[in-house]
């Protein structure tokens, strides 16, 4: 094709006319949107009893987790690294953090099975 035949077809106008039922299958769709029942709202009322516990035990583990890093008062400064952590070891067992970094692991794995595997029905 050369470019004066390109021009003269870009250049010449047509009439664009839309098909006989377009207009009815636009209006149509326009009245089933519109018909159709309005999203459910989330019942944010019903889950702030459960936001506020999630934030309270979330402060709390912070809270927490900064007193088991605090170091005893000594008088002697230990030498070496393993005399350093092994009080913080020890607050570490005594509290059961433990248990929950083991739950909180076990959770994110299933979450995350969960995701992966719903990403592949989509």
């Amino acid at each position: 094709m050369r470019e004066h035949e390109l021009d003269q077809i870009l250049s010449a106008e047509r009439n664009v006319e839309p098909s006989s039922n377009f207009a009815k299958s636009v209006m149509d769709a326009v009245k089933l949107d519109a018909s159709a029942p309005q999203p459910i709202a989330f019942p944010w009322v019903r889950a702030l009893p459960g936001l506020a516990a999630g934030l309270f035990a979330w402060m709390w583990i912070i809270i927490e987790g900064f007193h088991l890093y605090v170091p005893e008062r000594t008088t002697v400064l230990p030498s070496s690294w393993i005399e350093r952590t092994t009080p913080l070891i020890a607050r570490v067992e005594h509290s059961g953090a433990a248990w929950i970094l083991l739950a909180l692991l076990i959770t994110a794995v299933c979450v995350e099975v969960t995701w992966r595997v719903s990403e592949r029905r989509i």
